[in-house]
C-alpha cells in the first residue's frame, strides 16, 4: 500500500514538470516571436567614428601635468561645441550637401542633431571620439567628414580661459 502512494506522488511530480516544460517552451516561443517582429520593423542604421587627439600649443615654462589637464579642458569645450547650434550651422553652411533633415523649430533641429551625433571624451587622454549615425553608410561617413573638417577649420574659435589668458586649441 505504501508503494502505491509513492507511485502516485512520483506521477504527480512528473505531470507537474511536464506541464512546466510546456509553459516554459510557450514563453520562449512568445519571446522569439516578439523579438522577431520588433527587429523586422526597426530601421537599419549605420555609424562612422573618428577619434581626434587634442594637443595644446605649449609654452616653454608650462608643466606637463598642467598641459595635460589644459588639453582635457579644451577637449571638453570642443565636445560641447560640436553639439551646439552654432557649430551645426557652420557645418551646414560650409557643406550644403550634409545629410541633415530640416525641421521647423530650433528645438527639433537640436534634438535631431543630438540623435545623429555622439561625442565622448576618453578619460585622461584628451581624445575626442565622434560618432555619426545615418540610414545610409555613405551619408554617415560624409556627415562625419564634414563635422571633422569643420572642427579642424574652426577649432581656434573655441578658447579656454586660463589664468595666463586665453589659450587656443
Amino acid at each position: 500500500m505504501n508503494n502505491k502512494i509513492t507511485t502516485t506522488k512520483s506521477e504527480s511530480i512528473l505531470n507537474f514538470s511536464i506541464q512546466n516544460k510546456f509553459v516554459f517552451v510557450f514563453f520562449v516561443l512568445i519571446f522569439i516571436l516578439i523579438s522577431s517582429v520588433l527587429t523586422a520593423f526597426q530601421k537599419m542604421e549605420y555609424s562612422s567614428m573618428a577619434k581626434v587627439l587634442v594637443i595644446q600649443n605649449q609654452q616653454m615654462q608650462m608643466d606637463a601635468y598642467i598641459a595635460s589637464k589644459s588639453s582635457e579642458a579644451i577637449t571638453k569645450n570642443l565636445s560641447d561645441a560640436i553639439l551646439s547650434s552654432s557649430f551645426r550651422s557652420k557645418v551646414i553652411e560650409k557643406y550644403p550637401d550634409t545629410p541633415f533633415v530640416f525641421y521647423a523649430s530650433e528645438k527639433q533641429k537640436r534634438n535631431y542633431w543630438k540623435k545623429q551625433i555622439d561625442v565622448k571624451i576618453i578619460p585622461n587622454t584628451s581624445i575626442l571620439e565622434i560618432k555619426t549615425y545615418n540610414e545610409s553608410s555613405f551619408d554617415s561617413e560624409k556627415f562625419l567628414n564634414n563635422i571633422v573638417s569643420t572642427l579642424f577649420e574652426t577649432h581656434h574659435d573655441y578658447r579656454l580661459a586660463t589664468s595666463n589668458g586665453p589659450q587656443t586649441a
